[in-house]
């Protein structure tokens, strides 16, 4: 998902963007990762207002929350199930 963020950025396409960053947002909800969804609606924001400027310096902040989110998932000990 986040590869089609950064294809959004790079086209300069704002709704798909929105809509990419709007999905990504939605995923990152069910794991309770505020400090990433709030990258994500920082992000989502400038697709809706169709203002890219500031968009790489925002994916970069949404890359960094979803390196720390995959970091964190990594470090779990899931339960096993007995064989």
């Amino acid at each position: 998902m986040l590869g089609g963020v950064r294809a959004a950025i790079d086209r300069g396409d704002a709704p798909c963007l929105r809509r990419a960053v709007h999905t990504l947002k939605g995923c990152l909800c069910n794991f309770g990762a505020a400090a990433a969804v709030a990258a994500a609606r920082r992000l989502e924001a400038l697709g809706e207002a169709h203002e890219l400027g500031g968009a790489e310096e925002a994916y970069q902040a949404l890359e960094q929350e979803i390196r720390q989110l995959e970091q964190a998932l990594a470090g779990l000990k899931l339960p096993t199930t007995p064989a």
